[in-house]
C-alpha cells in the first residue's frame, strides 16, 4: 500500500465501521512466511504480503483491528 501500511489502513477502515455504524469488513493479514528475524515490511491487510514475519505479529495484527493472520512457509 503506498500510503500507509496494514496496520494503519486498518485502524482507518475499523474507525470508519464505528463511525458509519457500516457492517463489520473481514481483514487478514497474510506473510509471505514466518521468520525469528525482523521484519522488512509491516504484515498489512487483505491479501497483501510481506517479507516476513516474527513472533508477535499476530497479536499486533489483531490488536489493530484484523481477523485474521496467516503465514505461508
Amino acid at each position: 500500500m503506498p500510503l500507509m501500511g496494514g496496520m494503519e489502513a486498518t485502524e482507518v477502515i475499523r474507525a470508519w465501521e464505528r463511525e458509519t455504524r457500516c457492517k463489520r469488513t473481514p481483514i487478514v493479514a497474510l506473510t509471505a512466511h514466518a521468520s525469528t528475524r525482523p521484519p522488512l515490511f509491516s504484515a498489512w491487510a487483505c491479501c497483501s504480503e510481506s517479507s516476513l514475519a516474527v513472533i508477535g505479529d499476530r497479536e499486533r495484527c489483531l490488536r489493530a483491528g484484523m481477523d485474521d493472520h496467516i503465514t505461508s512457509t
